[in-house]
């Protein structure tokens, strides 16, 4: 059954500093989605700069959230608009913190450990960081996946929690976990990896990227498989409707013009600005789809795993955690 509430105190002290330590994440998160597109090191060049004239930003003009608002979105040196994606991520980052906590260490007071909550906050960093990477440059990095896959193996065995959703294959709770990770990595990669292969059989183009792979991948090796096959079910849903949504926009923008129909063209580039790839179509990036079905099954997992046992087997229950606003998880045996 679900624990009992941290005290209103606790709770709201929790969700502020929540808050405050989301936006400073943010803020780091916003140099490592310009930077590591880019070939820029994050420890070399340590200080923040200007986008636009590249200089250094001082430390009053670099508070998180606040320093944007004041400066209303333009850079005290040169005076140029600066994107209001910074902003954006700092409060994003800071809210899914809060709500994390939130559920975490206020909704399920002394069930979750704090060192479970730090991997799930660590977690949702990078899908972030990732996210708006791939909206920019139609890429996921490697150094936002492949590091992620080899921390969730390592933290399996001494972080069970994470895994509840585990199958009891030797008994010892260590040895379950790190199977349920293993076991997630391949099959959630996996399953990404076969539907890119038959995409490009299908429709003879590129149809998923290594990134996702190594994104559900990740995914597995922290949360396990069962979650991972939660997050593979949903992203489709998320994609196919800002999909048909851009499609129709698109159609709408172009009617009449020649360059109605007219596929984009995506160029990558190595370090050094030199072209390495053009791919021509209509592509969507689909690692922000992943992320966001992931942070759903790490806020509402219960919930999902529950009413899909109802659709699928007619199966009601209580849930193992209160979930945030929703109040199922404090009605016995709910049925749909």
């Amino acid at each position: 059954m679900p624990s009992p509430p941290a005290h209103p105190t606790i709770a709201v002290f929790l969700t502020a500093f929540a808050f405050l330590f989301g936006s400073i994440i943010g803020s780091f998160l916003n140099a490592c989605i310009y930077r590591l597109p880019r070939g820029i090191s994050i420890v070399k060049r340590m200080r923040s700069f200007c986008p636009k004239c590249e200089a250094e930003i001082r430390a009053f003009d670099n508070i998180p959230i606040l320093s944007y608002l004041m400066l209303r979105g333009r850079c005290r040196s040169c005076g140029k608009s600066i994107s209001p994606r910074y902003i954006i991520v700092e409060l994003l980052t800071a809210c899914l913190f809060s709500l994390l906590v939130w559920q975490d260490q206020v909704l399920n007071a002394g069930r979750i450990p704090w060192i479970m909550t730090a991997a799930r906050l660590l977690l949702t960093a990078d899908l972030i960081c990732l996210s708006f990477i791939d909206i920019e440059h139609y890429l996921i990095p490697r150094a936002t996946t492949t590091p992620w896959i080899l921390l969730g193996l390592a933290l399996a065995p001494f972080l069970p929690e994470m895994h509840y959703t585990r199958h009891p294959w030797t008994g010892a709770a260590w040895a379950d976990s790190l199977l349920d990770s293993v076991h997630g990595a391949l099959l959630a990669g996996g399953m990404i990896w076969l539907v890119g292969f038959a995409g490009r059989i299908v429709f003879r183009k590129e149809a998923m990227g290594a990134g996702d792979v190594s994104l559900m991948a990740m995914v597995g090796a922290f949360l396990g498989w069962k979650p991972a096959m939660e997050v593979f079910l949903l992203a489709p849903f998320f994609g196919s409707v800002v999909g048909l949504a851009e499609l129709a926009w698109r159609s709408h923008k172009s009617r009449g013009t020649a360059a109605a129909g007219k596929p984009r063209k995506i160029e990558f580039r190595d370090r050094n600005g030199k072209v390495e790839e053009v791919l021509e179509g209509n592509y969507i990036p689909y690692g922000p789809f992943l992320a966001l079905a992931t942070v759903l099954v790490l806020i509402y997992e219960p919930l999902i795993r529950r009413a899909l046992a109802w659709y699928v087997a007619g199966i009601g229950g209580t849930l193992e955690f209160s979930v945030p606003l929703v109040p199922f998880d404090r009605i016995s045996g709910w049925q749909w």
